[in-house]
């Protein structure tokens, strides 16, 4: 008996020998495991790394290939010669970019304001050649609120109030006598309209629909759009209010291919006649150093260098610095303007 228990004794002892063994085998497997899984993921976390780095050197690369193929407009495009210059100097000089809100005669303002407040308070129409039609001025574009018009702009329902619009009272077609010029005092919309005494009858001289486009002074008007190019318009208007001429100059920021750089383009245009008649022609030596291209709307403009452009756009931004300090002095609200009638 005795034999038989120390051989069970041993036994045992031999079978949890054998399981510790396989147990710590177990153990260092899993830990090989572990250990493995870790260096795998290391591995792959070191290569996701690379693979971002050089995706993003690829994006760069890919950029630069872009500016390389989107060849730009001006990259080719030398300024004009001295020569050109010289012609094109020559012409902007001839332009008075200056405008004078004249006065005219100030002894008939009384009598014109009382025939104006007719129109302000729709008792009257004007004749619109445009559309050969007339209108009372609350039914008329931007001021007609049941139509569209201030009420879609603002963005909620309203209704006509002589005193919302902001009024100039000068005059405009320089015949002596004022005309009345209506807007919403934030260049959205300006209605010139002229009262004329032979006839007795309301015409709108000139409309300026949703624009940048400002007064600059007696048939005179100026607009900017702003964007990646800048363009600046100067508008001449013969004494009906009809377009004489247009001149037209910018500056554009863009991407140098070759020098890999940025820079700018400054581009002016001789003055644009409504009547062909009177436009002027190019000579052959000229148009082989003007810019045309259909896609960017651009016809005829001349490239000059920065100091050039300053000289010859310098007297139309004065202009438009001195019209907006003179425009104060015709500038009326409805009780400046009409108070005194009841």
């Amino acid at each position: 008996m005795k034999f038989v228990k120390v051989l069970m004794i041993l036994i045992i002892t031999v079978i949890l020998f054998s399981m510790i063994i396989q147990f710590e085998k177990r153990s260092d497997s899993v830990e090989k495991m572990s250990i493995d899984s870790e260096t795998d993921n290391s591995v792959s976390l070191s290569v996701n790394d690379i693979q971002i780095s050089q995706n993003d050197l690829n994006v760069e690369l890919q950029e630069e290939k872009l500016y390389d193929k989107m060849k730009s407009l001006y990259d080719d495009q030398d300024c004009v010669d001295d020569e050109v210059y010289k012609l094109i100097a020559e012409i902007y000089r001839g332009i008075d970019f200056h405008g004078e809100f004249e006065k005219g005669n100030i002894e008939l303002y009384e009598f014109y304001k009382k025939m104006f407040l007719k129109i302000i308070k729709c008792e009257t129409k004007f004749y619109d050649d445009s559309s050969q039609k007339e209108f009372y001025i609350d039914e008329f574009e931007e001021m007609d609120f049941s139509f569209g018009g201030c009420n879609t702009y603002l963005g909620y329902k309203a209704t006509y109030d002589a005193r919302n619009y902001l009024y100039y009272f000068f005059d405009m077609d320089g015949d002596d006598t004022p005309e009345l010029c209506v807007s919403d005092g934030d260049a959205r919309f300006i209605y010139i309209i002229k009262y004329d005494r032979d006839l007795d009858k309301f015409i709108l001289w000139h409309g300026i629909g949703p624009s940048s486009t400002h007064l600059l002074g007696s048939q005179k008007l100026f607009q900017f759009h702003a964007g990646t190019a800048t363009t600046w318009s100067f508008y001449s208007l013969d004494k009906k209010g009809n377009y004489e001429y247009v001149v037209r100059f910018y500056c554009e920021q863009y991407y140098n291919t070759k020098k890999k750089e940025i820079e700018y383009a400054y581009m002016v245009k001789l003055p644009e006649f409504i009547d062909k008649g009177n436009s002027f022609i190019l000579t052959e030596h000229m148009k082989s150093q003007t810019i045309n291209n259909e896609s960017e709307e651009l016809y005829d403009y001349f490239r000059v260098t920065e100091d050039q452009w300053n000289e010859l756009t310098g007297s139309y931004f004065e202009a438009r610095t001195l019209a907006t300090e003179e425009i104060e002095k015709v500038s009326f609200t409805y009780d400046d303007l009409f108070g005194s009638f009841k």
